[in-house]
């Protein structure tokens, strides 16, 4: 499991524990929400606070994101989840290359 917080300690540690155990469950990226029932913001411009939330909302009601804070970057990742993105990527990366070869775009001049 990897945790990314802010390192200006915004972001409360205690729920560490509780996203990780989520990924540990098997979900693939665990994230903290200010705007959930019992969460908060404190702090910051007023109007970057309301970006935020209308973006996060926009995105969990319209794109069905399973989060309503989706500009957090308070989130747990799955290592396992990291791994095979590598590998698509990769893959999807070795195919175009090879495919470019084949075609002879990149004959030596």
């Amino acid at each position: 499991v990897v945790v990314v917080t802010m390192a200006d300690g915004c972001d409360d540690a205690s729920q560490i524990a509780v996203l990780t155990r989520l990924v540990e469950r098997g979900v693939v990226v665990a994230c903290a929400s200010r705007y959930a029932k019992t969460g908060q913001q404190v702090g910051g411009p007023l109007i970057k606070g309301l970006m935020s939330k209308v973006a996060g909302l926009s995105l969990y009601y319209g794109a069905r994101v399973g989060t309503r804070d989706a500009t957090n970057s308070f989130k747990a990742y799955s290592t396992n989840s990291f791994v095979r993105s590598k590998l698509k990527v990769i893959k999807v990366l070795r195919s175009a290359l090879n495919s470019l070869l084949r075609r002879g775009d990149f004959a030596s001049r």
